[in-house]
C-alpha cells in the first residue's frame, strides 16, 4: 500500500473512514492515535462561536486559535465552507486565490480550522516522523518545528493528484474546496503541490489549525505519477520541495497570535 503524509483525519461513525490522518493507526510509521471514538455527535463543542473574516489583506480569528495572518496583495478570499469531517469533527475551512492574467489559479491559501463535535472523546495527538518515515519520493516533513509567530507548527510538503484524492476521499476536505472554487468560477488545478503547516491548539488537544499552500505541479514539467521510487520526479524531489516551501512562506506573515 502506497503510504501517505496525513493530509485528511480519518475518522469513523459506523464503519465509515476517510483515508488520511488515522484512527489509532499507523501512517509513516508513527502511531497517531487521532480519536478516542465516542458517539457519532450531532452538535459543537461548548465554546463562544470563533469571529473570522478578511479584512484589508489579512485574515482574523477570533479564537481557537486567535490568529492575524498577512497574505500577498495578489491573493483574493473567496470565503469558506463549514462542514463536518466523519461525523465528529466540524471543519471552518477559508480559501486566498491568486489567479493569472489567464484567468487560471496559480496559488491557493487555505486556512482550516477543526473541532471535535461535543459527545466525541476525540484528541488530536501528533508529531513529526523520523528517519525513514520523514521522507518519501513525493513527501517531506521537516525534521525540525517551524516557528510561525509565537507557536511552532509541523510542516510538510507533498506532490498529488487533486483528483486521485478527492476519489479517494469523497466529501472531503480537497473536494469541499474544489467545489468552492467551482463556484467562484475557478478549477483547482489537476495536480498538485502543497507545503502545509500544523499545530493542536489547545491545552484540551481538540482543536487544530492547518494552513495549506497549494499550487499547480504542472510548471515543474513533472506529473505526480512520476514521484515514487526510481521515479522520474524523485532525483528532484527535494529541489522541488524546498522552493515550494520558500513560496509558501513568503505568501503570509503571522503578525498576531
Amino acid at each position: 500500500m502506497r503510504r501517505v503524509p496525513f493530509l485528511l483525519l480519518a475518522l469513523q461513525c459506523g464503519n465509515r473512514f476517510e483515508k488520511g490522518r488515522g484512527m489509532n493507526i499507523t501512517i509513516l510509521g508513527v502511531a497517531l492515535s487521532v480519536l478516542a471514538i465516542g458517539g457519532c455527535a450531532s452538535s459543537p463543542s461548548h465554546v463562544a462561536e470563533p469571529r473570522r473574516h478578511f479584512e484589508l489583506g489579512t485574515f482574523i480569528s477570533s479564537q481557537l486559535p486567535p490568529i492575524s495572518i498577512r497574505v500577498g496583495e495578489d491573493f483574493r478570499y473567496l470565503g469558506a465552507t463549514t462542514f463536518r469531517l466523519g461525523g465528529q469533527a466540524l471543519v471552518d475551512r477559508h480559501h486566498l486565490v491568486d489567479v493569472g492574467a489567464d484567468g487560471h489559479v496559480e496559488r491557493i491559501l487555505i486556512l482550516h480550522f477543526e473541532g471535535f463535535l461535543s459527545g466525541s472523546e476525540g484528541r488530536y495527538r501528533y508529531g513529526i516522523p523520523s528517519g525513514q518515515d520523514a521522507a518519501g519520493p513525493d513527501f517531506r516533513f521537516t525534521l525540525e518545528p517551524v516557528r510561525l509567530g509565537d507557536h511552532d507548527y509541523i510542516h510538510n510538503t507533498w506532490f498529488l493528484s487533486a483528483q486521485e484524492n478527492i476519489d479517494a476521499n469523497p466529501g472531503g476536505e480537497l473536494e469541499q474546496s474544489a467545489k468552492l472554487l467551482e463556484h467562484h468560477g475557478y478549477t483547482l488545478p489537476e495536480e498538485l503541490r502543497m507545503s502545509r503547516f500544523l499545530r493542536i491548539v489547545d491545552e484540551e488537544a481538540r482543536h487544530e489549525f492547518i494552513l495549506f499552500y497549494l499550487e499547480p505541479l504542472a510548471p515543474t514539467g513533472f506529473q505526480a505519477s512520476q514521484f515514487v521510487k526510481d521515479g522520474a520526479g524523485a532525483a528532484v524531489f527535494d529541489r522541488l520541495s524546498a522552493e515550494v516551501t520558500a513560496r509558501s512562506l513568503a505568501a503570509f506573515r503571522v503578525e498576531a497570535d
